[in-house]
């Protein structure tokens, strides 16, 4: 995702607003959220929580559970688990719906990037929970036939400083947004049937809608 949205919203940008230098920081919401408050950023894309931010809903996508196809879970054992710090919401999210549901599960890797955590889990080394547009090929999507609670869906929002120009405003997002919509539905094999499975995409809320807390 951070790549599409670095490629196309420079490229547009260059083009609409050419005196205008994009400077892209990767963290998590948090962090994001308090560099927001601070003013040292002028658009941010987090993770929507009403709880703890406002932010404007721009897309909305299943929260998957998530293993390797070619490393089956251990029977009988607690779930291995690879995700966010404390504070993140997918980690949250996965807890609690195991605390819900009685299943025992050990936190064995914990990193606020992404990147991490979809390593931990390609090697066979944990379940973690990620969005429908960070799905990897590779992953097996787990299901309630697979012992696994349902999760609900997660929401992108954007966040604006106050005072940005209105006009440069609505062009960046305008542009994220844009490659968010063209983000093609995952592809992901079953290890267990061979068939190939399409997990079709949320449809995007407008822009402009705000939503209450999950």
């Amino acid at each position: 995702m951070p790549t599409a949205i670095c490629r196309k919203s420079s490229f547009a940008s260059a083009k609409t607003h050419p005196n205008v230098e994009l400077n892209i920081v990767c963290e998590p919401s948090v962090d994001l959220a308090e560099k927001m408050a601070r003013g040292e950023l002028d658009i941010a894309l987090v993770t929507h929580n009403p709880r703890a931010r406002a932010s404007d809903v721009v897309r909305t996508e299943p929260l998957c559970w998530v293993s390797s196809i070619n490393h089956p879970l251990p029977e009988n054992a607690p779930v291995p688990l690879a995700v966010g710090k404390r504070d993140c919401a997918w980690r949250q999210a996965a807890c609690s719906a195991l605390d819900a549901t009685g299943k025992e599960y050990n936190i064995l890797f914990t990193s606020w990037s992404s990147t991490v955590v979809a390593a931990a889990v390609l090697a066979g080394m944990a379940v973690s929970v990620l969005p429908e547009s960070a799905l990897r090929t590779g992953m097996k999507v787990l299901t309630q036939a697979d012992g696994f609670p349902a999760l609900a869906p997660v929401q992108i929002g954007i966040m604006k400083r106050p005072g940005l120009s209105p006009s440069l405003s609505n062009a960046i997002t305008n542009h994220i947004t844009a490659c968010l919509d063209n983000i093609t539905p995952t592809t992901s094999t079953d290890d267990l049937d061979g068939d190939m499975k399409n997990f079709p995409r949320y449809p995007r809320l407008r822009q402009s809608h705000m939503l209450p807390g999950w």
